[in-house]
């Protein structure tokens, strides 16, 4: 019964954080990519990450390349989530490769937002009307920056953008590449 109540509590919390770190890196992804503020995609994510950030914008400057006060939740919520996900398992290793834990962490799930953002963005693509919901809007912004660098590499063929595709593959790749335990996964 001990084995499957921790393997229960630690799905539960691996789930959890992993919900909630995905709206810290949206929140970063949206700003870095330059999303219109005002779509409501936008302004959930805002809202619903604004609590915890908001005291630390008050006291850290902003940046136009990062927004540092919320890097600094991230990186903290994920720490503490390893931290717990840890003591589950009943794990422990040195501080270095611990926050090498909390790092790759962070790098795996903003490369998971990418694969399903494209993804959803391809679905898009085939339903008319691509432009017109906000939603699809949120999502061609935040893949731009990906999609037009691999259009640069692999112009479309045929009429077939074959750029999503190559980007996935590479997403994936360095998400396979990227050594990190299956607890962080």
């Amino acid at each position: 019964m001990s084995n499957q109540l921790t393997t229960a509590a630690r799905f539960l919390v691996s789930t959890l954080s992993n919900m909630a770190l995905v709206l810290f890196i949206l929140r970063i992804l949206l700003q870095w990519a330059r999303s219109d503020f005002y779509n409501p995609i936008s302004q959930l994510v805002f809202r619903a990450t604004n609590p915890v950030v908001a005291p630390l914008q008050r006291a850290l400057p902003r940046s136009r390349v990062i927004d540092l006060p919320c890097a600094i939740v991230l990186a903290a919520l994920t720490a503490a989530t390893n931290f717990m996900l840890m003591r589950l398992v009943g794990v422990s290793v040195p501080p270095g490769e611990f926050l090498y834990y909390v790092f790759a962490r962070i790098v795996h799930l903003g490369i998971l937002v990418y694969v399903i953002a494209i993804i959803v963005d391809v679905v898009l693509s085939w339903i008319g009307q691509r432009g017109m919901h906000p939603m699809s809007r949120a999502i061609s912004t935040l893949t731009s920056p990906i999609l037009n660098f691999f259009r640069r590499i692999i112009p479309p063929l045929g009429g077939l953008d074959f750029a999503p595709l190559v980007a996935i593959l590479v997403l994936q790749t360095a998400s396979i590449l990227l050594p990190l335990p299956a607890l962080f996964r």
